[in-house]
Parts: C-alpha cells; structure tokens; sequence
C-alpha cells in the first residue's frame, strides 16, 4: 500500500472522528459560537406533563415529535430559552431556519407549531410579561394546510395584533431584527429566499416597554396531531450580529417565559 494510500486513510478517518454523523444542535464542537453550547439554555418541560411532545437534539437540528392523538384545552409543548439575553442598547439580527410538513384535518382546535420568540418579563409576579414571535403552523382550513403567524402579546397590545398569511413551502427561515436608533423590532419569515411573511413590528421597547434585553425562545408542540421528528424542526441558529449581555436570573427567566406560554396556548381560542 502506498504512502499516499495510507494518508488518504488517516485523513478519512480523522474525519469520522472529528464529524459524528448526529451532531447536536445545541453543542458547537470548535466552543467558537458559545452561545449555542447546551449548557447556555433551559428546557421547560412543565407543559408537557403527559409527555406528548418530544424533543430530540440531533442531526444538526431540533427535531419536535408529538404522538397527542386527542386535543387537549391547552396542547402540550417544549420551549429551549436561552440563559443570555441580547442588548436592546444595539442593534441585533438572529435568524432561524425551519421544517414544518404537517397538515390539519381539524378546522377547530387541533394544530402543530413551531415558534420563535424572543421574551421578557419582570422579577414581580404582578408585572408585565412580553412575547413577541413569529411562528409556522398546521394551517386552519383546507385552502392553508401551512400557515404562518406573527403575533405581540404585551399588556398593551395583546393578542389582537396578530398576523396570518399562507405558506407555499415546508422550509423557511424566521428572522428577528432590532435596530436600536428606531427602537424598532421587526420579524419575518422567508421561503426561499422570498418574503413570504410580512411579519410585523414593534416600537418603543426600551422608551414604551421599558424593556433592556429580550431571551430568545425556539418552541415546538401540538395539540390533537401526531407527528415525528423528521417533519417538524429547528436548523441553523444564526446570531448574525448583536450584544449578548450576562444571563438573566432564574426567577425572571420563568416569569418571562410565562407570556411565551401563553402565546403558545392562545391557539385553543381561534
């Protein structure tokens, strides 16, 4: 056997060594994107309690499987948030790619979705919590078997602001943008390259919400819909540009999420 032969052979295998064929989504294996380490987020799991909804870090993606056949009052679902939080003193661009190929046979009450959101609250329980996202779901009818929807719930806004619009395609890509000159934060969605989403905006959350940072969230349930993993997941995080500020105390990150819940089970009322 060659010298050439065998060097070919050591450097296939250093390949296989150093690029398992199920990379996690979370753990980044060169520590460069830190923030994508799996020790800088918190699994919720306190609205799955029937373990519905399944969560699998896995095949450079996290992949959501739901086996609820019958549809609940609030649907079952896990949110990943991050312990970091990032600045609203600057500007900042995340960005999030998806797979959503499920399809609704119940125009009522039964749904699957994947929401990106970024969040905020208050260490008092009485205070104000924020969730502003965008998400792709099963669509309502027919004539959406995909969809889309971004939505603001705040004490001033509520619920009332949200947006829907048809999909074309399974795959997109969520993207969240802050310019801080505009106080401004505005989300949308994109298949192939293409808006498809007109997403919406927000103001004033430093001069009107007195918000300093915002923690993002990558949600994944269903309520009444089976579906595996390889139909419905999460790819590519991407935080394009920003200022990642120190991580927000357990107690505010609780109560901050709690909104992101609720934005989550709003669906049971449309």
């Amino acid at each position: 056997m060659s010298a050439k032969i065998v060097l070919s052979l050591v450097v296939l295998m250093l390949l296989a060594i150093t690029q398992p064929a199920n990379a996690a989504f979370f753990d980044d294996e060169g520590g460069a994107k830190w923030w994508m380490n799996e020790s800088q987020w918190e699994k919720y799991t306190i609205w799955n309690s029937d373990n519905s909804i399944t969560a699998t870090d896995q095949n450079n993606r996290l992949e959501f499987s739901s086996n609820m056949i019958n549809t609940t009052v609030d649907g079952s679902f896990i949110p990943f948030v991050s312990k970091w939080s990032l600045s609203l003193n600057s500007d900042f661009e995340i960005s999030v790619g998806y797979h959503h190929n499920v399809h609704s046979s119940d125009n009522n009450s039964a749904y699957s979705a994947l929401d990106f959101d970024l969040i905020a609250g208050h260490l008092d329980s009485t205070g104000p919590v924020y969730d502003f996202g965008i998400s792709a779901v099963s669509g309502n009818d027919s004539a959406t078997p995909l969809a889309g929807e971004a939505y603001a719930m705040t004490p001033y806004i509520g619920s009332d602001f949200d947006l829907t619009w048809p999909r074309s395609l399974s795959d997109g890509v969520f993207t969240a943008t802050y310019s801080a000159a505009l106080d401004r934060l505005v989300l949308l969605a994109t298949e192939d390259g293409a808006i498809t989403g007109n997403g919406m905006y927000v103001d004033n959350l430093r001069t009107g919400f007195n918000l300093n940072s915002l923690q993002l969230a990558l949600v994944g349930g269903a309520n009444g819909f089976s579906h595996s993993g390889d139909e419905v997941y999460f790819h590519d995080l991407n935080l394009k540009s920003g200022v990642v500020v120190t991580p927000e105390p357990v107690s505010m990150m609780l109560f901050g999420f709690g909104g992101a819940a609720l934005a989550f089970a709003r669906r049971r009322k449309q």
